[in-house]
């Protein structure tokens, strides 16, 4: 956490300075790339200081929800002493959906017409 933190802060003031060098010289592409490059390191030092501070409010929760009694007793679901028994004999189908069902017969759509 305190490396996070360390880096973070050199990278904000590595990004910081070589955009300060970059500006007087931005008509060159040497300054544009100092700009460029500054950019890109004061954001990842950005980016590092925010992470240090993630992992800081984790370890602090976490430290929280270390304190708190842990139950011992664990309850074990009861042992199942054989398989479920399988579908009657007389059903050759392999799946549920297999099965032939009694099914209502189709009601036909209404037809657009001239409403009056």
């Amino acid at each position: 956490m305190i490396l996070l933190l360390v880096a973070g802060i050199v990278f904000l003031l590595a990004g910081a300075a070589s955009i300060i060098v970059g500006v007087p010289v931005k008509e060159f592409s040497f300054g544009n790339t100092l700009i460029l490059s500054g950019v890109i390191g004061f954001c990842t030092g950005a980016l590092l200081l925010g992470l240090s501070a993630v992992i800081r409010e984790l370890r602090s929760i976490g430290a929280g929800l270390g304190t708190e009694e842990i139950e011992t007793s664990v309850t074990r679901a009861p042992e199942r002493t054989a398989f479920p028994q399988p579908p009657a004999a007389d059903s050759d189908a392999l799946f549920p959906g297999d099965r032939s069902e009694p099914s209502a017969p189709p009601q036909p759509l209404p037809r657009p017409g001239p409403q009056a």
